[in-house]
């Protein structure tokens, strides 16, 4: 269970990651004609959506289950992720809106691991954790640059169909 919620935290960084330092400039600008102050409004909308849902869903996953609602979250994130990579203009900003609302479950893999982790071993995690994810955000826009023209959305794709797969399991099997 612990390493489920590792491999979910780390495709949430590598997503979004990706998509907000590379792919949503890079596209924005280059598909659609966007300026900055457009990337930057799409950037900003994800952010500020995020914010507004932290604590409604953290709330949910208090009741609900923190499985189910990181489950949610990880569809919302691959949802976004597939339309922000491959979608067209109407379907990049829904993309980014979405990318937002997944971002909101992104603590909950943490909490997941405090629950099956041992006291004495929680801080040793918790580090493990930031490293993993921290190098994650640091991979996301690394792979997509190297990758090229074309090849970061191909990448993006990739990760959106891992959160939609972790999505969809935690959904069905949540972690007790």
């Amino acid at each position: 269970m612990v390493a489920l919620m590792f491999g979910t935290a780390i495709v949430f960084a590598l997503t979004w990651s990706s998509a907000s330092a590379f792919v949503i400039p890079i596209r924005g600008t280059r598909e659609f004609g966007l300026t900055r102050t457009g990337i930057s409004w799409l950037l900003g909308m994800a952010q500020a959506i995020d914010l507004a849902a932290l604590i409604p869903v953290g709330r949910l996953a208090d009741r609900l289950g923190h499985g189910l609602i990181l489950g949610a979250a990880s569809v919302m994130l691959g949802l976004g992720a597939v339309a922000v990579g491959l979608g067209s203009r109407v379907w990049f900003g829904i993309g980014c809106a979405c990318l937002g609302l997944g971002l909101a479950g992104w603590m909950l893999p943490l909490g997941v691991i405090r629950h099956h982790t041992p006291a004495a071993q929680l801080g040793w995690r918790t580090g493990l954790y930031r490293v993993g994810v921290d190098a994650a955000i640091f991979l996301g826009p690394l792979v997509t640059g190297l990758l090229g023209r074309g090849g970061e959305s191909v990448f993006l794709a990739l990760a959106s169909a891992v959160a939609l797969a972790l999505g969809a399991r935690l959904m069905t099997r949540p972690p007790g």
